[in-house]
């Protein structure tokens, strides 16, 4: 029997010449931020405390409620995404009338060749 380690390790060595590792954390985070609370793929309730109110209840004039949403979305990248420390998250207004919102997460990646600051811009879909 192999261990998990092993069976990754192995993994991450074959891992393609044109892997963006930035791409791939971007991915990760666009479907955390943007899945919501209770319900699956499917409809179906989950056991996950995983996921965000809906784009439209986010209330941008709420001061105290942008706060919580953004500690939240924090707290869900720091649990599900542990190749980032150092997270902040901040809500925008971008003045298209498409995609009123967009979601700012400033994080450090680190890593052996030092620790990099990153941003990810995240434009949800509206719901």
């Amino acid at each position: 029997m192999r261990y998990l380690f092993e069976r990754l390790s192995e993994s991450l060595a074959r891992r393609p010449a044109d892997f963006d590792l930035r791409q791939a954390i971007q991915d990760q985070l666009q479907r955390l931020l943007v899945s919501h609370p209770g319900t699956a793929g499917d409809g179906e309730p989950h056991l996950l405390n995983y996921g965000l109110p809906a784009v439209p209840d986010i209330r941008l004039d709420d001061a105290i409620h942008v706060a919580r949403i953004c500690d939240r979305m924090a707290t869900l990248i720091a649990h599900y995404e542990p190749r980032l420390s150092d997270v902040s998250v901040q809500l925008e207004l971008t003045g298209d009338p498409l995609n009123p919102r967009r979601i700012l997460v400033d994080a450090i990646l680190p890593g052996g060749d030092g620790d990099r600051h990153m941003r990810f811009p995240i434009t949800p879909a509206s719901d």
